[in-house]
């Protein structure tokens, strides 16, 4: 039998008051090779986009609200989003 595990990574804030988890909030959407993040607000973004070796293919700092991603070919890519003092990784697939 295979066990499958799954990483889960996310930032957290430990302060004198307690832990604040800091999640970056967004609806995603897949169109054909490309993945569009819809944000609520325009803000400064920063994006990493990461081959499945951990290579990295894409970097961008955006302020729009809504983010187009194109992945280069097919496969397994990790998309990390850091927007001040949140961030996310995505894992996307081609």
């Amino acid at each position: 039998m295979a066990v499958i595990r799954t990483l889960v990574t996310q930032q957290v804030t430990i302060n004198t008051t307690g832990i604040n988890e800091n999640k970056l909030s967004f609806e995603i959407h897949k169109v054909q090779n490309n993945y569009k993040l819809l944000f609520n607000n325009a803000a400064q973004r920063h994006f990493q986009l990461y081959d499945a070796k951990g290579s990295l293919i894409q970097e961008d700092k955006k302020t729009n609200s809504e983010i187009t991603i194109a992945l280069p070919k097919s496969g397994v890519y990790l998309l990390h989003v850091v927007e001040s003092n949140k961030s996310a990784v995505i894992k996307l697939f081609n």
